[in-house]
């Protein structure tokens, strides 16, 4: 859906850097380009349009708090609902827009409340300065991200390829994951074929803050389906699937984009800002 990269513990990242860690993703994300850069951290994304095209722009910010994701929220139309009801609003359709709210209300917490696949990025400068990672259970959206040598920074992407144009990128090769995979044609995470650089596991939260790094991981609750006849068989369970509103698979149609996402046109950056634009 899109690609999304990220510094957090520089007094200010190199500008120049952070448009090569998103050029190296720009296959991912060829509809715009967007980047927010504060004292201390730097969030950006590589966006695919596919929901909310018109309104949809990252980095999503409100207030003290900034996120980016990748990925899509099917639930979106529903949380949005409940969310209006307690009072928020929202100028366009895009999934991403309930992120942030929801986080307010919800804490890390949040993601048990998406239905989807997902990685974001979020940073929360509402009492000490703090970049938290999220993934999805299934794993859908990789997210790499390595320590700097001295521990006061970290750096993510969501493809290693990206983020080996930090300067600062760890690239000696681990040898048992260069084994792995001559033998088995792919290294499982959370290991990558080098040393110091992970990806951050499926249904995980990642927080850093003050050189300090703590990555939890929340269980996936079990379904527990009503079985018509009290048995779970495969006729009642095609009567469950035969069941599924079609409205709700309706709800969830979306449109092809007005053009082709998969342009071949390089984007261009604008002198003095953190907006890409499209040669015409």
């Amino acid at each position: 859906m899109c690609r999304i990269y990220g510094s957090f513990g520089d007094e200010r990242a190199d500008l120049d850097v952070l448009h090569a860690v998103a050029a190296a993703m720009y296959p991912g994300g060829p509809d715009e380009q967007t980047l927010r850069r504060r004292h201390g951290w730097a969030l950006g994304t590589n966006r695919l349009a596919i929901q909310g095209i018109d309104s949809g722009h990252q980095p999503f910010v409100r207030g003290a708090l900034c996120c980016v994701f990748n990925g899509e929220i099917y639930n979106h139309r529903q949380l949005r609902a409940e969310l209006a009801a307690r009072g928020y609003s929202f100028d366009g359709d895009c999934d991403g827009d309930v992120l942030l709210p929801l986080y307010e209300l919800y804490g890390d917490a949040f993601t048990s409340r998406l239905e989807g696949m997902f990685a974001i990025a979020l940073v929360d400068e509402r009492e000490e300065p703090a970049l938290k990672l999220f993934t999805d259970h299934a794993g859908m959206k990789s997210l790499y991200y390595y320590l700097s040598a001295d521990g006061r920074r970290l750096r993510f992407a969501s493809e290693l390829r990206a983020l080996s144009r930090f300067p600062d990128f760890p690239d000696e090769l681990d040898p048992l994951a260069v084994d792995r995979y001559l033998g088995g044609k792919a290294v499982w995470g959370p290991g990558t074929v080098y040393t110091r650089v992970r990806t951050l596991k499926p249904g995980s939260t990642l927080r850093f803050a003050g050189g300090r790094t703590t990555v939890t991981h929340t269980a996936l609750e079990p379904a527990e389906p009503h079985w018509p006849g009290g048995e779970p068989t495969v006729g009642t369970a095609a009567e469950l699937l035969d069941e599924l509103p079609l409205s709700c698979r309706a709800a969830e149609a979306r449109p092809n984009p007005p053009s082709s996402p998969f342009r071949k046109a390089r984007p261009t950056w604008t002198a003095g800002s953190s907006r890409c634009s499209w040669p015409v």
